[in-house]
């Protein structure tokens, strides 16, 4: 119940960010060391919050890291299904999308990737991609961000990639109705 509590407090923190009308704009920007050891690709590429919106949110680190990393569930795909409940639980709406398809002011794209290997076992990777049109990465604690030119479909040798998705602050009100990406 605690735990419950707690993840329920960032939802609604998170949720007051994104209704103030927040737009993932990071791209390069790497990750205050304290911010890289709760943020995972999850977090940066769903969320992708500046150090400063996640000094805002005011959380103890490893609520934030439970928040964006630790998922009680079993089977790969239920992994996805519960990123895709978090990122609509503080109020972001997440549906397919294709890569050459154009996406309004208030979206951006993810891609993710799915790992199923014998020895390794499953494993999800997300990637955003910025209003430049490059791909961004984080992996794990790394505080820094790697750039790809175009979308991988085979992410570090073992991560295929499994299917894009536009995410969208509906609390954004658009004044132009499309922008190419």
């Amino acid at each position: 119940m605690k735990n419950n509590a707690k993840r329920e407090a960032i939802i609604k923190k998170l949720n007051m960010i994104y209704k103030k009308g927040y737009l993932p704009a990071r791209e390069k920007e790497r990750y205050s060391e304290l911010h890289a050891e709760a943020v995972n690709c999850f977090g940066h590429s769903c969320f992708n919050l500046s150090n400063n919106d996640l000094d805002e949110l005011n959380c103890y680190l490893q609520d934030l890291k439970d928040f964006f990393r630790k998922f009680e569930v079993i089977g790969i795909q239920n992994y996805f299904k519960e990123a895709k409940k978090r990122i609509e639980q503080v109020g972001l709406k997440i549906e397919q999308s294709l890569l050459k398809e154009s996406i309004k002011k208030n979206q951006w794209k993810i891609a993710y990737y799915i790992m199923n290997d014998i020895f390794s076992g499953s494993d999800l990777h997300f990637m955003i991609q910025a209003k430049d049109g490059k791909w961004y990465s984080k992996l794990g604690k790394n505080p820094g961000v790697e750039v790809f030119d175009k979308l991988p479909k085979v992410f570090h040798g073992k991560y295929e990639l499994s299917g894009i998705y536009k995410i969208t602050n509906p609390y954004i009100k658009l004044e132009e109705e499309n922008m190419e990406m």
